[in-house]
């Protein structure tokens, strides 16, 4: 371990002693002369000389001895066998101690310190950031990157009378590595691309559609020949792209600008945009799998509302993109091959389990309700999952009480009566929620054989499982103006009850600001299906009137506001009494903040019992969505939460203000 300091030990007495030598010769030769000064001279330097010598030589005698008991602690730990193995051994060893401590190493690791022109490795730490307890627990060993070079390290235990030591040993995988990488930057990728709404782009501007559609395949042609990959229309409207992915890590740091240029291509006097969404996946080792990987990415980014770019990659899901707000897409075929293939679910289920999201909302309940009516009209058994303590089912459950077949049958169950419903030939249909962490039951999903998903928020992630189907559309206003679609094309014209009728309008009604806000010709198309089944906008409005002390609370908020960054309110209030209350009066906060002048997006906090709930609202100008799922929540463009648990509100605001900071960089506005 001490060789280096040795051998500039050896160097530092040979010159001392030259010196030494030279010193006294020149006093020999000065000894006739008569400068008597000269003379005084000579004999300091050589004095010095050979005070020096002597002092090197008890530094190098202290670091010889200190050299040989390292090697003799390495020889007791190893046995003098093992010792002159390891000693001669052509890879690097070390030995160290449990505490990290370096005790000796062998002659190939010494060139290594040398090399690296290190002064001294006493620690494990010097060397790696990687634990000891790492290195120990895999077998395989890890590859390292030291003083510039790469490793393979692994770490082999050693029985001491003394003390616990480990033999670490580096076999060196520089050529290795950069091979690997090589074949990394070379391997082949495969990304789906779609137009997103040229179909809906083509109904206000048929003689600019086939222009546009030219425009978007040349812009995309370019963009291809520029990273050297192949592009080509497999259908209308759809390519498949392949490339290098050397080239995907400048796509990242442009942040995929193709999605800029595609939507610089307008159509029509307006001015409309065209979008594109992309699909990447780096897993599979055959074209075959990309291929089926990178078709499943691309669903996945027009699930979110389309206009950005996923990767899906080993180790998670990434997403780029989503600057522009979902159009609604004007053709309804999707919707009537849904309701068919949902209604043959229900029909062929033994039982039918609906619920929706955690604090359920007007949305949430109104769709549920949808898909029991349907259950009822297939014949279907059918129960739908909720949390008794929330106001809005209370208000619910209230104005049911005249249907008879709610009081008669009990279909308001818990979450533990449930469980012993599920059954071999269970259907659970989930509503206005695709993230599994708001689920009001997540357990059920490990135990049901058949799920279905419909909601209207983006896409969360990827929905695993062999019997799931989904049905996600970011373009519609609400799960009840979806449900409503499904029930046109599936039963009979006054099948919905009136009351029934009343709570999916107030479901529409909540989730598009009375009509004000992300509303298109289906919105009101379902909002007329529900008049001709007798709901009445008065009747929906009454399920929204609140209490004085509901109104306090929303005051509360109102005036606790923070702007940030100019353009983001942020608000907050203490613990309340009633937390789902809390919780609503919060987001009507975050609704209300939106009429500021200057507000394009509101965050509203409210603090229950060990988390921190968040509402946020957007004007249009921001996607709160990408903000919110940065904190690990969800929702759609300008309507999403998140629950942030175990943390103080200054926590809160801190790791918000860091996503708004984060998303802002990103994104211009």
């Amino acid at each position: 371990m001490f060789n280096q300091k040795k051998h500039l030990g050896i160097i530092f007495v040979i010159i001392c002693s030259l010196i030494s030598i030279g010193s006294i010769a020149l006093f020999a030769i000065l000894l006739n002369n008569t400068n008597e000064s000269i003379g005084v001279c000579a004999v300091i330097c050589g004095a010095v000389c050979l005070l020096l010598q002597y002092s090197c030589a008890v530094i190098l005698r202290y670091l010889s001895k200190k050299g040989l008991q390292n090697a003799m602690e390495a020889r007791t730990v190893l046995g003098d066998g093992a010792y002159g193995i390891i000693s001669d051994i052509s890879f690097a060893a070390l030995i160290i101690g449990s505490d990290g401590r370096v005790i000796w190493y062998n002659r190939a690791f010494s060139h290594i310190v040398l090399n690296s022109k290190t002064q001294t490795v006493k620690q494990l730490s010097d060397l790696t950031d990687i634990p000891l307890e790492e290195y120990i627990s895999e077998e395989n060993g890890i590859e390292t990157e030291i003083f510039g070079s790469f490793y393979l390290v692994k770490a082999y235990g050693i029985v001491s009378a003394a003390h616990p030591c480990f033999v670490i040993t580096f076999e060196e995988k520089d050529e290795e590595h950069f091979l690997r990488l090589r074949l990394e930057d070379e391997n082949t990728l495969v990304a789906y691309i779609a137009i997103d709404n040229l179909d809906e782009l083509y109904q206000y501007a048929k003689d600019r559609f086939s222009t546009a559609s030219g425009e978007v395949a040349g812009v995309l042609n370019s963009w291809a020949k520029d990273a050297g990959g192949v592009l080509f229309e497999y259908t209308k409207d759809r390519f498949i792209f392949l490339f290098e992915q050397s080239h995907l890590s400048a796509f990242i740091e442009n942040k995929f600008d193709i999605l800029d240029r595609v939507r610089n291509v307008n159509v029509g006097d307006v001015g409309l945009p065209v979008t594109v969404s992309i699909g990447i996946s780096t897993q599979g080792k055959t074209l075959l799998e990309k291929d089926a990987n990178a078709r499943s990415t691309l669903e996945t980014a027009l699930q979110r509302g389309g206009d950005q770019v996923v990767i899906r990659r080993k180790d998670g899901i990434e997403y780029y993109g989503a600057r522009v707000q979902t159009s609604q897409e004007l053709t309804r075929v999707g919707a009537r091959v849904f309701s068919t293939k949902l209604a043959q679910m229900i029909a062929g289920a033994g039982n039918v389990l609906v619920m929706a999201h955690v604090h359920p909302d007007f949305d949430a309940i109104g769709a549920c309700i949808g898909i029991a009516r349907l259950s009822m009209y297939c014949g279907t058994k059918v129960n739908i999952i909720t949390d008794f303590s929330s106001e809005d089912i209370k208000k619910c459950m209230k104005k049911l009480r005249s249907v008879p077949e709610y009081e008669e049958n009990g279909i308001f169950i818990d979450s533990c009566q449930a469980q012993d419903m599920i059954n071999g030939d269970t259907l659970l249909v989930i509503v206005d929620v695709n993230n599994p962490a708001q689920i009001e039951a997540p357990d059920l999903v490990k135990n049901a054989p058949e799920i279905v998903y419909i909601d209207h928020h983006r896409k969360y992630g990827d929905i695993e499982g062999e019997n799931v189907s989904v049905y996600i559309k970011p373009s519609m206003s609400s799960s009840c103006e979806i449900v409503c679609e499904i029930l046109e094309y599936s039963v009979n014209p006054g099948t919905l009850q009136r009351d029934e009728a009343d709570i999916m309008l107030a479901g529409i009604m909540l989730d598009t600001k009375q009509f004000l806000r992300n509303t298109g010709s289906r919105t009101f198309g379902s909002a007329l299906y529900l008049r001709r089944e007798g709901a009445l906008c008065s009747n929906a409005q009454e399920l929204f009137k609140t209490g004085l002390e509901d109104l306090t609370r929303e005051a509360a908020y109102e005036t606790n506001v923070v702007i940030y960054r100019n353009h983001i309110a942020i608000s907050q209030s203490g613990n309340g009494d009633d937390l789902s209350v809390d919780r609503v009066a919060a987001a009507k906060a975050a609704d209300k903040l939106l009429n500021v002048k200057g507000v394009y997006a509101s965050f509203v906090l409210c603090t229950m019992e060990n988390s921190i709930h968040i509402s946020a609202r957007s004007s249009g100008k921001i996607n709160v969505q990408l903000i919110i799922e940065k904190l690990g929540g969800g929702g759609h463009f300008e309507s999403a939460a998140t629950q942030l648990k175990g943390i103080g509100a200054p926590e809160a605001v801190r790791m918000l203000k860091s996503a708004i900071d984060e998303y802002l960089n990103e994104n211009e506005i």
